[in-house]
């Protein structure tokens, strides 16, 4: 019995959306660019519309001065991104980012107990999970995960908010 075209196009789909597009040995952390694989977290495709984010971690200088890997989330639709700093509390609170403010913006906003946060899982190919160092400029993770970036987004002041990321899992798309 010989398989039928549809369902051989079908799993070789599957396949290319589980593999990473960009392997993370060869992409550095700076240059990683990824897509959301669950986009419609924030319900856009019920009002008609797609939105476009994406996830990069470039080196960028905080305001105290220091200069630190962080993550931005890119909604590029709209020309908007926010920026997240990568802290590691001490215990076993894990990984978190905590956000900075606007990409564009010159200083941190006021603390307040309402802005966005989440916790950081990085995996690699092999869904395993895996660190990013801080120093240098590793080779990327193949995967991200800011499993209450949605929610944090949308408890966020309303007059605040400018779009609402998926919380799901993210992958390498790309090097640039």
């Amino acid at each position: 019995m010989t398989p039928r075209p549809a369902a051989s196009a079908l799993l070789a789909c599957l396949a290319l959306a589980a593999a990473p597009t960009a392997r993370a040995a060869d992409c550095p952390a700076s240059r990683a660019v990824y897509v959301a694989l669950d986009f419609d977290d924030d319900m856009s495709a019920e009002a008609g519309t797609h939105n476009d984010y994406e996830i990069t971690l470039p080196r960028h200088r905080l305001p105290s001065g220091e200069e630190a890997r962080i993550v931005r989330v890119v909604e590029k639709k709209q020309a908007l991104s926010y920026d997240f700093e990568i802290a590691r509390p001490m215990g076993f609170g894990g990984t978190v980012v905590v956000f900075l403010g606007p990409s564009s913006a010159k200083k941190r906003p006021r603390e307040a107990d309402d802005l966005p946060r989440s916790r950081l899982l990085l995996f690699g190919a092999d869904l395993r999970r895996v660190d990013l160092p801080d120093e240098g400029d590793p080779p990327a993770p193949a995967y991200v995960q800011l499993p209450e970036i949605s929610p944090a987004f949308w408890n966020w002041g309303a007059g605040a908010r400018r779009f609402v990321p998926p919380d799901g899992l993210w992958k390498l798309a790309a090097c640039r």
